[in-house]
């Protein structure tokens, strides 16, 4: 597999109760494990279904040793599209091409992005957000809007069939399910701790995030307190 990126985490924390035990694939963007922060803070706010009592756990590894966290961050990277060509050659993943289309949000004043796997759905939903920024009226920066590269298309990879059938909860996004691919391909490695996304914070949106790999788990001592790291740089 070659060398990876790695992350090291003394200590991570999780947000939540530790009493339902993961017998399956979660549905989630980490997959078949349990999900980690250093702010969990951060992760009370964006989560919205999570009680202001819900207790935070602090997790290390019983050795001592660092958590070695693989860092899967940015999706570009050369060490990503050597996982998925490893993913590709054991009949996990195959080629594909995203439609991904933009739209302005002139509310937080930036570009938003929607993907889809064909170009019909992309139009069609693109369609319907065009239609409602014409009734609510044009923003102010209406020239930027009209200049904005509605359409692109990337060459990407998805779960083949024979995956998704293994796999039901697959979640019909091509880039959470193309993670939680890689996520099944590195936790049976038995290499590595977990994955590492070394999110920019932004408040209610995002912040930095890990998995703690199920098969790993039994590695690492928690008790219930205060995180003692900050991950909130952004």
């Amino acid at each position: 597999m070659g060398k990876l990126p790695i992350i090291l985490k003394p200590v991570v924390c999780h947000i939540g109760h530790l009493d339902r035990p993961r017998t399956q694939w979660m549905y989630s963007y980490e997959g078949w494990g349990l999900s980690v922060s250093e702010d969990p803070e951060a992760w009370r706010e964006i989560i919205q279904r999570l009680e202001p009592d819900d207790p935070v756990w602090v997790l290390y590894r019983r050795d001592g040793h660092p958590g070695q966290f693989v860092d899967l961050t940015d999706p570009k990277s050369s060490h990503r599209t050597h996982l998925s060509r490893i993913a590709i050659e054991k009949g996990l993943l195959k080629p594909t091409l995203r439609y991904v289309g933009w739209v302005y949000d002139d509310e937080n004043f930036t570009y938003l992005s929607q993907d889809f796997s064909s170009k019909q759905e992309m139009c069609s939903w693109l369609k319907e957000e065009l239609r409602a920024v014409e009734e609510v009226g044009a923003p102010k920066n209406r020239e930027d809007v009209l200049q904005l590269p509605y359409v692109e298309i990337v060459h990407d990879y998805e779960p083949t069939t024979a995956f998704r059938k293994q796999w039901k909860e697959l979640t019909g996004s091509n880039s959470a399910d193309r993670d939680m691919t890689l996520l099944f391909l590195l936790e049976r490695t038995n290499r590595f701790d977990g994955a590492w996304w070394n999110d920019a914070y932004r408040p209610y949106l995002t912040a930095p995030r890990g998995v703690v790999f199920q098969n790993k788990l039994h590695e690492w001592a928690w008790a219930e307190g205060s995180c003692p790291s900050i991950g909130r740089l952004g």
